[in-house]
């Protein structure tokens, strides 16, 4: 049986990348359907590397139940789409200079 498992990620773009030069950084949550959190983590690392990235830390991971969600739980739409297809992964951008 499968769960989804949300992740908290901070990363960098690549030093060769496809992304505009203004962009920094970004803080990245995920949403991964997967048997565990092991596997989980394989692959939003391998996704989020793919799109030019390298990740820095990850600053927390855990499975999400989804009798334990509130209703007005913000991640919601992503959780569900995550189930029928098997991640979602939302980059927040900031530019080069930081969050100011």
């Amino acid at each position: 049986m499968t769960a989804i498992f949300f992740f908290h990620i901070e990363a960098k773009p690549l030093v060769e990348t496809k992304l505009p030069m203004d962009i920094g950084g970004a803080v990245i949550a995920c949403w991964i359907n997967s048997y565990d959190i092991i596997q989980a983590e394989k692959i939003a690392r391998r996704e989020i590397e793919n799109d030019d990235w390298r990740i820095l830390e990850i600053k927390f991971a855990y499975e999400l139940k989804e009798d334990e969600m509130p209703d007005d739980y913000p991640g919601r739409e992503f959780f569900e789409q995550a189930k029928t297809e098997g991640f979602v992964i939302n980059f927040h951008t900031y530019p080069v200079k930081g969050l100011g």
